[in-house]
């Protein structure tokens, strides 16, 4: 399974992110959990600078990796206007057998 965690925040917070997102980078994540891409669609948006982070969990050990990733995400709650949220996502090939076709 796949975990997408879609964050925004105003444009003036970005040092504080950035610096938030480094400090995090110190701590490996568990093996249950692999960080595949950290993207962003450059510059602001309505909402601010939104990014998008893609992890992948190791198959039964998606409850635990999504407690990690809310650990995680913990730490940006400090910063004023910071917003994410974290959404499971299945492959294709999870996802087809499940609307029984």
């Amino acid at each position: 399974m796949f975990f997408m965690v879609t964050a925004t925040y105003p444009p003036d917070k970005l040092a504080e992110v950035v610096q938030t997102f480094r400090k995090g980078l110190e701590v490996p994540l568990p093996a249950l959990l692999k960080r595949l891409h950290v993207l962003t669609p450059g510059g602001a948006g309505e909402l601010g600078i939104k990014s998008y982070s893609i992890f992948e969990a190791d198959k039964g050990s998606e409850y635990d990796a999504l407690v990690e990733l809310t650990k995680r995400m913990a730490r940006f709650n400090n910063i004023e206007g910071y917003r994410y949220e974290i959404e499971s996502l299945l492959t294709a090939e999870e996802a087809i057998p499940l609307l029984g076709l």
